[in-house]
């Protein structure tokens, strides 16, 4: 029973330190493996020169010696500013003595392997200066050899010349002896005269490109163009920083085989687009779209499948569209064009309920054109303000005539023409031009701070809406009016001293009022004209200044406004003679309706 308690205990115990006895047996084998690695190798090779730490050792007192006569040996004629190859061997022998006797002296002081460092500078110094002058000769002749087109000697001449840079630049040479610039230049060099005859290959493939290009030898050209390609992408590599290098010229040249894959493609929208040109000049409009529509989706497939074509082109994909609806709306077009003579013929002859069905049957295809063909290039702005303006004054179009025809005047001598018989009114300005500039308000009163370029644009206006042409008087006309008298005349001592109503005062022997006084109207003048003339005088003018004779003139810039110029109107179209009745009848029912007026407010 005691035997059995005690082998429990011993298992147990075991247990317990078996961990503690395996880590001691692998730290043992550690050492073990590590003892083996360190004794295990290579011995250290000994030179068969003797070593020694005595500095006092004859032989190397007499070594040191030799390296002193030496080095004084090359100075000497150094100091004499020679190099004799005499010179430079002592200076050899110094150096290969000095390393002697720093391998014979391990322990000794830095001053030893310090002066061996110096012996080789003044060494490697003086066969660079030797060199030096030899790189300098074969560099020129190099040169001038690579200038006649001798690019074997160039090529030997810079090659043993790189040599000796390189072998310079890689001793202990002093700094000054040494040239990274050179070596790197005449590397250049080398490598230039190197890829020169590969660049002369690539220069008569693309003379042989463009001669196929020319004559449209399509795969000659592509097999030329492709061979420059590589040819131009080997010298990018290989020689990265010689003049031939040229990166944007790879980059063309791929661009340009691009484009000779897309010859067929772009030779078949030429072809269509000229077909489509073809079918417009006999006025097949619709063909004519639809072949431009072909060529605008053949040239976006050139875009996306060749996108470095010199073929690709975004505009002219905007351009064949542009012609496309160009093409569509020739017919809108037509009409509209037949349409707006139509509509001011009607308006000059006074059927203004014809031209108003006309302009609806306008304003409707200038919505259509618009709106299905805005990039058509038959969008014509000038037109469409034209009727559009009519458009919003198509209620008003026969009292705006009324109001203009029941104040007109016929000039004897004037026949082409029918002459305002007043100064246009704020009324009628304003009903036209939608404003009324006048610092002195008032319906029936002239209309005045206006500038000439203001009444252009209200004749240019009142054009459309009378159907005819609209414009200021020129001197000529206005001197021919003023020969029927100058009337009344509201000069600056009439009362209030003011502008009054146009046409209150008496008219002339044509019926013509103000043509002095009151204000002063802007004449007709050339456009390349900055300034105009004006001229009648105004209510700021003394009486004895207003004669017929001598009617008071002045300039002023055309945009420039003056509280006492104003003008008048003539009509650029003879009278016909229903108008010539409507006149006498509107101004016969104004005067009655005046004495009518008058009599009901007699007592």
């Amino acid at each position: 029973m005691k035997t059995s308690h005690f082998k429990r205990r011993l298992a147990s115990y075991l247990h317990k330190i078996s961990k503690f006895l395996l880590i001691a047996l692998g730290l043992i084998l550690l050492g073990v493996i590590y003892y083996l690695l360190a004794t295990a190798g290579p011995r250290r090779i000994t030179d068969d020169l003797p070593k020694t730490d005595n500095v006092n050792d004859p032989a190397l007192t007499e070594l040191s010696q030799q390296v002193d006569d030496l080095e004084k040996q090359y100075q000497q004629v150094a100091a004499a500013g020679l190099q004799t190859p005499e010179a430079l061997a002592a200076l050899e022998n110094a150096v290969e003595k000095q390393r002697e006797l720093v391998r014979r002296l391990p322990l000794s002081s830095y001053e030893q392997a310090s002066r061996l460092r110096q012996l080789e500078i003044k060494r490697d110094s003086a066969r660079a200066k030797d060199s030096l002058t030899r790189i300098a000769q074969l560099e020129r002749e190099g040169t001038a050899a690579a200038e006649r087109g001798d690019s074997t000697q160039a090529l030997a001449d810079l090659t043993e010349a790189l040599r000796l840079q390189r072998e310079i630049n890689g001793t202990q040479a002093a700094t000054q002896y040494k040239n990274y610039l050179r070596e790197t230049s005449l590397a250049t060099a080398i490598a230039a005269i190197e890829v020169a005859p590969i660049n002369k290959q690539k220069e008569a493939a693309l003379e042989n490109y463009r001669a196929a290009l020319k004559e449209k030898r399509w795969q000659d050209a592509f097999t030329s163009l492709t061979a420059a390609r590589d040819l131009q992408a080997k010298i990018n590599y290989d020689s990265p920083r010689t003049r031939y290098t040229d990166i944007q010229a790879l980059e063309k040249l791929d661009g340009e085989i691009a484009s000779l894959n897309a010859t067929d493609a772009i030779i078949e929208v030429e072809k269509l687009e000229k077909a489509a040109a073809e079918a417009e000049l006999i006025a097949d409009y619709p063909k004519a779209a639809d072949l431009y529509a072909q060529a605008a989706a053949r040239q976006r497939e050139i875009n996306t499948a060749y996108p470095r074509s010199r073929f690709v082109s975004s505009p002219r994909v905007e351009e064949f569209e542009t012609k496309q609806q160009t093409a569509l709306s020739r017919d809108i077009d037509h009409q509209l064009t037949a349409l707006e003579p139509t509509i001011a013929e009607a308006l000059s002859r006074r059927h203004v309920v014809v031209a108003q069905e006309q302009l609806a049957t306008a304003i409707a295809l200038i919505e259509k054109l618009e709106t299905a063909y805005p990039r058509s290039r038959l969008q014509n702005p000038a037109r469409k303000l034209k009727l559009a303006y009519l458009n919003v004054k198509k209620v008003s179009l026969s009292d705006l005539q009324d109001a203009v025809y029941t104040r007109i005047a016929l000039v004897p001598g004037l026949a082409t023409l029918q002459f305002g018989s007043t100064e246009v009114t704020q009324h009628l300005y304003e009903q036209v031009m939608n404003t009324n500039p006048s610092r002195n308000p008032g319906r029936a009163l002239p209309v005045e701070s206006v500038s000439w370029n203001e009444a252009i644009e209200f004749c240019s206006r009142l054009s459309w809406i009378m159907g005819v042409k609209v414009r200021l008087p020129t001197e000529a006309e206005y001197l021919a009016a003023l020969k029927g008298g100058p009337g009344g005349i509201r000069a600056k001592d009439s009362s209030p001293p003011s502008t009054g109503e146009a046409g209150s005062l008496a008219s002339n022997d044509y019926g013509i009022h103000d043509l002095l006084g009151n204000v002063a109207e802007w004449l007709a003048s050339s456009a390349d004209d900055k300034d105009a003339t004006h001229i009648g005088g105004s209510y700021l003018d003394a009486p004895e200044t207003l004669t017929p004779a001598a009617p008071p003139k002045g300039r002023l810039p055309k945009n420039e406004r003056s509280r006492h110029i104003g003008f008048r109107i003539v009509i650029d179209a003879p009278a016909i003679t229903g108008t010539i009745a409507a006149i006498k009848a509107a101004k016969k029912a104004a005067v009655e309706i005046e004495n009518h007026d008058e009599t009901e407010l007699e007592p």
